[in-house]
């Protein structure tokens, strides 16, 4: 069924961070995913593995630059983007539940095409987040820049 394979996919993309982390070649992911009972196109796999390994090796230059830094080329992965965006920014965030005031954090991306320093897209991250119709219930009150993805195809 169509549905379960996009439901395994989006639960395998929320583990592959830590495994990336971890040095696990994509055999050994692909073998874990299958043992966990989450299996979609073998195609797919590869990208996301791909992705989430090159999240996390670009993803520590990233965060080591100063807020007021203008970031370069050597901070970015250069990859074909799904949506006709120049950048696709990561970000872990604190957020607070205005309802209960409980605080949880969370992993979020935009798409944007303009260029900045790390602080100022965090600041307009923040801002962007804030304003939400759907965000109504959450509080975005910190986040960190840790990923930058720059799309291959854009055209300036």
């Amino acid at each position: 069924m169509v549905l379960e394979g996009r439901m395994d996919r989006a639960i395998a993309r929320m583990l592959l961070p830590d495994w990336a982390k971890s040095a696990w070649s994509a055999t050994r992911i692909i073998r874990g995913l299958k043992s966990a009972g989450l299996t979609y196109r073998r195609q797919d796999m590869l990208s996301d593995i791909r992705a989430a390994k090159d999240a996390v090796d670009y993803g520590q230059t990233v965060v080591r630059l100063e807020q007021d830094q203008v970031i370069g080329k050597e901070a970015m992965n250069e990859t074909v983007l799904r949506k006709p965006r120049q950048y696709k920014l990561g970000f872990h965030s604190v957020v607070r539940d205005v309802e209960t005031g409980g605080y949880h954090t969370e992993y979020t991306n935009i798409y944007v095409d303009n260029t900045s320093t790390k602080g100022g897209w965090e600041d307009q991250f923040i801002d962007e987040m804030n304003t939400i119709e759907t965000n109504r219930y959450k509080q975005f009150t910190s986040t960190q820049l840790i990923y930058i993805e720059k799309n291959i195809e854009w055209v300036e």
